[in-house]
């Protein structure tokens, strides 16, 4: 069965790496998962065999399935609710009146 890595690194998703990695075990699917910190944003998910891409891409920035994917890699998920499809921070009282609202 496959193995799993875990790994951060600063400013961007390392695909030349790993496309490089895939070359190098031509025999093994690579299924990649990644999330840039600021959620929502830079996220992925594909699979790779022998430098090729088999499957997969990135989502749309801010889409549902951007954030669902930082979420799994980052959490913060309590921070924001599903509003007719789409994602949204929670504020927490700003108003002081006891009631959240939305950013956009």
């Amino acid at each position: 069965h496959g193995s799993e890595v875990w790994f951060e690194t600063a400013l961007m998703h390392p695909r030349p790496v790993l496309e490089a990695l895939s070359r190098q075990f031509p025999a093994e699917v690579f299924s990649v998962s990644y999330a840039d910190e600021d959620l929502g944003s830079d996220t992925g998910t594909y699979e790779m065999q022998n430098g090729v891409l088999l499957s997969g891409g990135e989502p749309d920035d801010g889409s549902r399935e951007a954030f669902e994917i930082a979420f799994f890699h980052w959490g913060g998920d309590e921070d924001y609710e599903l509003v007719d499809g789409e994602y949204r921070y929670l504020c927490d009282d700003a108003a002081g009146d006891g009631a959240s609202s939305f950013i956009a």
